[in-house]
């Protein structure tokens, strides 16, 4: 038979996920998973269907495209006020005098041949080159000082027909009130899910409804594992709201009472992200809001290498307590990746950051996750080892972590080399390193028995 503790060295994948809750009930008991609670936060954006229409000219008028559109609007303006121009006389001044291009379609230029007598000729020249030149002295006039003077027109027009869209973002110009949906939301959570619900912030049995920059956000109270079904209630709220890529939803996982910070550095690498980039699609917005994990990795890995000690002496070892390891981790200094660790020391959870509301469309994938998520804090806890790699660095290095009594070891792994690390050698504290090739043939041979499962038992 195949343990549990043989296939997940790292990546806990989701698809396995029941397997797993089965493995780790029959090691620790039911009672104990059932008891995690857990929390969410849903943004959406405020929406309105008003128009700011002072903010639309605002816009048009300082949009590069529009400018060369008017010119364009205007010339076929002048084009179809004198489309049946038969005389300069006749010319519709309505945008602008005529220009010199259609004075000469209708007053050539008199030829010689067409006069007896040459004075006669050169008065009839004199007297259209004198005109030929007022319309050009008086176009140009016009382009250079009144060209313009037909622009609120054409905004005009461009807001009137709904062409205004064609260049203006319809988010940047409506006129939406946060605060009047917060307050709406508020009386849904109390009014049609029977709960207890307040302006900002959450508490233990109280919803917090706020605002999270220009967007609302949802903040649950704690919720135990048989509340699912206002999970699918809140869903079913946020749904119809605006969401996109940009709209996150949080997860935040309760933790036991003895997570010290080797499981908070185990957790870093457990989150299945190749499922995780296959459920959000390609609008979710994971590098501003939910990096993965090879930018945490990267960050906990120059973070241990690049301590005081480490460039003093270019140890290949060293032991950090547990709480140094914590203020060490409490230095990344974000909280925008997808498994948050600095949630521990803000809030004693984990936060789950990847999802985007627009899961909320679909509440039974949401339920799956959390559950998911639900189950990390204990496998984290099952670890007495892992790896931290870096990646896409041109000298990446790894970095072993094996758990002790209230510290953490750290190994340096060189030449792609991993620990292999039996039972006897972490209660030894002697950690034989296996060479790239040897490791290379482990990695083969937990292919295979991936492929081989049926059953897992822990």
């Amino acid at each position: 038979m195949i343990k549990i503790t043989d296939i997940l060295n790292e990546i806990v994948p989701i698809d396995k996920s029941q397997q797993v809750k089965a493995g780790l009930e029959k090691k620790y008991g039911p009672g104990e998973l059932a008891a995690y609670t857990f929390g969410i936060e849903l943004e959406f954006r405020p929406s309105s269907d008003t128009i700011d229409t002072n903010r639309i000219r605002t816009e048009l008028v300082n949009n590069s495209k529009v400018h060369l559109n008017y010119n364009n609007w205007l010339e076929d303006q002048r084009k179809s006020s004198n489309r049946r121009l038969r005389s300069v006389d006749q010319w519709d001044d309505s945008y602008g005098p005529i220009d010199v291009d259609s004075f000469d379609e209708v007053e050539s230029e008199p030829e010689r041949r067409s006069y007896s007598d040459v004075e006669e000729y050169e008065n009839a020249h004199d007297e259209w080159k004198e005109k030929r030149y007022n319309v050009e002295h008086e176009y140009n006039y016009f382009t250079k000082r009144d060209i313009n003077n037909y622009r609120d027109e054409y905004i005009d027009g461009l807001i009137d027909s709904g062409e205004w869209e064609e260049y203006v973002d319809r988010e940047n110009v409506v006129i939406t009130d946060p605060e009047s949906e917060v307050e709406e939301t508020i009386s849904y959570i109390t009014d049609d899910m029977g709960q207890k619900a307040q302006k900002d912030d959450s508490t233990v049995d109280t919803w917090g409804v706020g605002l999270d920059g220009s967007n609302v956000e949802i903040r649950s109270k704690h919720l135990n594992q048989n509340e699912f079904d206002l999970v699918k209630e809140i869903c079913s709220y946020v749904r119809y709201k605006k969401v996109d890529g940009g709209t996150s939803a949080h997860v935040h996982i309760g933790l036991p009472t003895d997570f010290d910070a080797f499981d908070l550095l185990a957790i870093t690498t457990l989150v299945d992200e190749v499922a995780v980039k296959h459920e959000v699609g390609p609008k979710r917005q994971l590098d501003s809001w939910a990096k993965l994990r090879k930018d945490l990795n990267n960050k906990i890995v120059d973070l241990l290498l690049k301590r005081p000690e480490n460039q003093a002496t270019k140890e290949k070892s060293f032991v950090l307590t547990n709480d140094q390891l914590l203020k060490l981790l409490s230095t990344i200094g974000t909280k925008y990746h997808g498994t948050n660790v600095t949630s521990m020391a803000q809030m004693g959870t984990i936060e789950f950051r990847y999802l985007s509301s627009e899961v909320t469309r679909n509440p039974n994938t949401f339920i799956k996750w959390i559950q998911y998520y639900l189950l990390l804090p204990k496998v984290a806890k099952s670890r007495n080892s892992v790896v931290v790699s870096q990646m896409g660095h041109s000298d990446s290095q790894s970095v072993t972590a094996i758990r002790q009594a209230g510290s953490v070891k750290f190994i340096l792994n060189n030449s792609g080399a991993t620990p292999n690390l039996p039972a006897a050698a972490l209660k030894t504290g002697q950690v034989p390193v296996v060479s790239p090739k040897i490791a290379q043939a482990k990695i083969e041979k937990q292919k295979a028995r991936d492929k081989e499962l049926s059953k897992i038992f822990i």
